[in-house]
């Protein structure tokens, strides 16, 4: 028998900042969520299952309604009478709400992911063979995380405020039709495992595998994807001091070194923050990172930094640079 999925009101996580209600923070729209702390008994677990659709009954409860014209901090109040998502605690959650059609079309690539995982296969390309595919340990242990899991972005504070930041830019400032944030099927995270990220990495690093992407990228959208050398030779032509830059970039660390040539490596670190940026804009992104087993090769988890507007090359960077790596 299925037991039903539980969480408190009491349990109120991401609310108001600024204003409360009888002492209370107000849940918002997009933000807020209920996280109830397992018991130790409860009667259904990742290793037992016993959920309707997943294994556990106290993961996060989310607010799928609110309310059109009452609002805190710009974003609409939760009612009472309000629809929720509940246990979260696994991918992608176990309660649908009512949904309209692009609800319902992300509720199917959900479903399509947890077929996938259930049959032993990446949830993003639904290949047995591929490096991310889910192991017999992972499926029976549940051990999917969704990206706020992964980057402990649930709770309240610096990064969780970071994270809500950053969502803003992308709704209200990208010019792009990119991606820096993932999309089912290709949203499914695990905890780094050595083994599964070596594999991940080695498909990635085959050779073949990142020209062959350029290729079918260049196929589908009519799009040539620039190389680092094309950008790096841009970079210069721009800055007007191309002959000077170049000459810098071959000079040794003695010549660096001596103190008469302060200007010399002045020019020597302009060229070098150049070629930084024209290899970061030469990147392909993976958005599930390979450490959170992501697919090493579909298009669904693979995004060109070149092809991303300033707003979103800067998230993208933010999430490389700040949170890769480093769970909250």
């Amino acid at each position: 028998m299925p037991y039903p999925d539980s969480s408190s009101a009491k349990d109120l996580r991401a609310g108001s900042r600024t204003v409360q209600i009888a002492g209370k923070e107000v849940a918002l729209q997009d933000e807020s969520y209920y996280q109830s702390s397992p018991l130790g008994n409860e009667a259904a677990t990742r290793n037992f299952g016993a959920s309707v659709v997943t294994h556990t009954i106290t993961g996060k409860t989310y607010f799928a309604s609110w309310s059109m014209d009452v609002k805190v901090e710009g974003k609409g109040v939760v009612r009472h009478i309000d629809l929720t998502t509940s246990n979260h605690g696994s991918y992608p959650g176990a309660t649908p709400p009512i949904s309209n059609l692009s609800e319902a079309e992300i509720k199917q690539a959900q479903d399509l992911a947890k077929q996938r995982i259930s049959e032993g296969k990446c949830p993003c390309c639904g290949k047995d063979s591929c490096p991310a595919a889910f192991t017999e340990e992972e499926k029976a242990e549940d051990k999917s995380l969704n990206m706020e899991e992964f980057y402990g972005l649930e709770s309240n504070g610096p990064r969780r405020d970071q994270y809500v930041y950053l969502r803003e830019c992308k709704e209200k400032l990208c010019t792009c039709a990119g991606r820096v944030f993932p999309e089912p099927p290709c949203d499914v995270f695990r905890d780094k495992e050595e083994r599964r990220y070596d594999a991940i990495v080695g498909k990635w690093e085959s050779e073949g595998t990142k020209s062959a992407y350029r290729e079918d990228y260049e196929r589908r959208t009519g799009v040539r994807l620039k190389r680092s050398t094309e950008f790096l030779d841009d970079l210069l032509a721009k800055s007007g001091r191309e002959s000077v830059l170049r000459k810098a970039a071959k000079a040794s660390t003695r010549d660096l070194s001596l103190p008469g040539n302060s200007q010399l490596k002045k020019d020597w670190e302009q060229y070098k923050a150049l070629k930084i940026k024209a290899d970061r804009l030469d990147r392909i992104n993976h958005i599930v990172p390979k450490e959170a087993g992501g697919c090493p090769d579909n298009p669904g988890n693979l995004q060109p930094q070149q092809t991303l507007c300033e707003v979103c090359q800067e998230i993208d960077q933010f999430f490389t640079d700040k949170l890769q790596g480093k769970k909250g």
